[in-house]
């Protein structure tokens, strides 16, 4: 991860919502990488979580869900 770069973009938002998931297992690109650009966005004032799940590079039923609730979460917040 080209880590500042992301910072530096990151930081130039703010405020912004945000939903990331990732599988622990993935393959493709670490849980560890997916942990550290969240701890980047929430540490740049961007409002949002990480919904882990077991699994790999996919997006399962459980993240569909919390994905739902995530957009009605903050679409009756504002």
């Amino acid at each position: 991860m080209r880590e500042e770069q992301w910072r530096r973009q990151a930081h130039k938002i703010k405020n912004f919502a945000f939903f990331q998931s990732h599988g622990t297992q993935d393959s493709m690109l670490s849980h560890r990488s997916a942990h550290r650009l969240n701890q980047l966005l929430l540490a740049c004032g961007w409002r949002g979580q990480l919904q882990s799940f077991p699994g790999g590079h996919e997006i399962p039923l459980s993240v569909l869900q919390a994905t739902s609730r995530y957009i009605n979460s903050i679409s009756t917040s504002h």
